[in-house]
């Protein structure tokens, strides 16, 4: 597998990770894992992280009855 990486100074980077399985809990069982993680990598490499979100699973919502009817 190739990646292909922008190495812009000053970039804004957005990333997602899931699992294969995605019925399984690893990454949020073992969260602390990936913190530390995350910090070892950072004393290597620095960057600023503005926010993290951590979903156990995730899905389309439902949809708003009457949507397209709703005030902006």
């Amino acid at each position: 597998m190739q990646y292909r990486r922008a190495n812009h100074k000053g970039g804004c980077y957005f990333f997602t990770v899931n699992l294969a399985e995605r019925k399984k809990t690893l990454l949020t069982d073992h969260i602390d894992c990936l913190r530390e993680a995350m910090k070892h990598i950072q004393q290597k490499h620095p960057f600023v992280v503005e926010a993290v979100v951590i979903l156990p699973d995730h899905g389309p919502a439902p949809p708003l009855p009457h949507f397209s009817l709703r005030p902006a």
